[in-house]
Order: structure tokens, then C-alpha cells, then sequence
């Protein structure tokens, strides 16, 4: 007995120093803002085209991620195990072929909005940001047309806006937006956001993409919308 006893008691110890792996997984939206190519991953084989092309995938904590332009596959982007346990997370695609980089993103702040609540007209959005992934782009600035306030002011290369919600009516509300350089107010584009019922009660990042300057063919200046549902 004392026997059986003192062998129990040895491999409760050994199962107590021995470390416990968590597991987990986690959301990753893949988002191509680059400029000259497309995109491959070990997730899916078919490329991404340019501008505004995104994938989601769900992947277990330490798995292998690779991302590579499709011209230069021996060279990738991404090539490694985040330890990313749980959440949402975007991983943006920068820059013009052949110059690449990355924007990792934790999606801390994505909005969530219960499809258990019985919604009105009154209190329908879509929840909408920014970010600029023009290379050559001047600081921006953001407005609705004919407002006197700005949805984002001084949106560098690169930076990323907050989520503002834009009201959706039963039927479809549109809305107009300039995009200006935020030093002399020049406008520089416009880009019509429809809130409709394909985007109510959504999230939608709006990627300002393409080279400043250019308003015609594969590189031009403008906006995509990117849908996070």
C-alpha cells in the first residue's frame, strides 16, 4: 500500500512541473494595398490582385504564415509563427514592385454590433475607417461635402484611423467624400460611400491607395473599400 502510494505521489509531481501548452486560434484578414502585383500565402494559392483584394483566414497559434509577392516568391513578405493566442488581426500590404513592406495590426477597437438587437432607422450605421496606403501620398485630410468638420484630419502614409459610424437609412444613404492635402486644402479625389443594406451594420476600412498624381490606369489615385464582415 505505502508502495502504490509513494508511486501516485511521484507522478502527481511530474504532471504538475510539466508545462501545459495553450492552444488557440485566431482571425487574420490579409489585405493587398501594394502597387505592381499580387499576393500569395501558404493559406490559399491563388494570388491576390492589386488594390483592395483581401482574404480571411483562420489560424492556429503558432502557425506557419508566408506571404509573397507573386513576382518574387523566393523572397517572402511574411515567413513566420505568431504566438497570437486569440482576436482579430489584418496584416496590410504596402508599397510598389518591387519595394514591399507589412502593417500588422492588432483589431483591437473593431466595433461589434449584436445581430441579436432589433435595429431601427434611427440607430442603423456602418462603421467606417481610413488608411492611407498611397506611397507618395501628402498628408490627408477627410470631409463629407458640404460639412464643416472633418472625419480625419492629417492621415499620413501609412497611418490608420479610427472607426466612425455613418447613419444607414431603411433604404440606402450616400455620401460624399473629399479627399484633400491637409496642408493647402487642395482636393485631390473623391470617393462616394453608400450605406445600403449589403454594408448596415457592418465595418468597412476605406484604403486610399495608388500614386498621387496619376488619375488614370492600374496605379491611379483613389479608394477602395475593404469589408471586414
Amino acid at each position: 500500500m505505502k508502495l502504490a502510494i509513494i508511486i501516485v505521489t511521484i507522478v502527481a509531481l511530474m504532471c504538475c512541473n510539466k508545462t501545459i501548452e495553450r492552444k488557440g486560434s485566431y482571425t487574420l484578414y490579409l489585405v493587398n494595398g501594394g502597387i505592381g502585383s499580387g499576393l500569395t500565402s501558404n493559406f490559399k494559392s491563388m494570388p491576390l490582385t492589386m488594390y483592395g483584394s483581401r482574404n480571411v483566414y483562420y489560424v492556429h497559434t503558432g502557425q506557419q504564415i508566408t506571404i509573397a509577392d507573386t513576382a518574387s516568391l523566393a523572397s517572402p513578405l511574411v515567413s513566420k509563427e505568431f504566438a497570437f493566442f486569440k482576436g482579430t488581426y489584418s496584416i496590410f500590404v504596402v508599397g510598389q514592385s518591387p519595394n514591399f513592406e507589412t502593417i500588422i495590426k492588432e483589431e483591437s477597437d473593431l466595433p461589434f454590433i449584436s445581430q441579436s438587437k432589433i435595429y431601427s432607422t434611427l440607430d442603423s450605421v456602418v462603421n467606417v475607417r481610413f488608411i492611407n496606403l498611397s506611397p507618395n501620398s501628402t498628408p490627408l485630410k477627410i470631409k463629407v461635402s458640404n460639412s464643416t468638420v472633418n472625419e480625419v484630419d492629417n492621415l499620413a502614409f501609412k497611418d490608420i484611423s479610427s472607426w466612425r459610424s455613418f447613419k444607414a437609412t431603411s433604404s440606402s444613404s450616400n455620401y460624399s467624400l473629399q479627399i484633400r492635402n491637409a496642408s493647402t486644402d487642395a482636393l485631390i479625389s473623391t470617393y462616394t460611400l453608400t450605406a445600403n443594406a449589403v454594408n448596415r451594420f457592418k465595418n468597412v476600412t476605406l484604403m486610399i491607395r495608388g500614386i498621387q498624381g496619376i488619375t488614370v490606369g492600374a496605379s491611379a489615385f483613389g479608394v477602395t473599400a475593404i469589408n471586414y464582415f
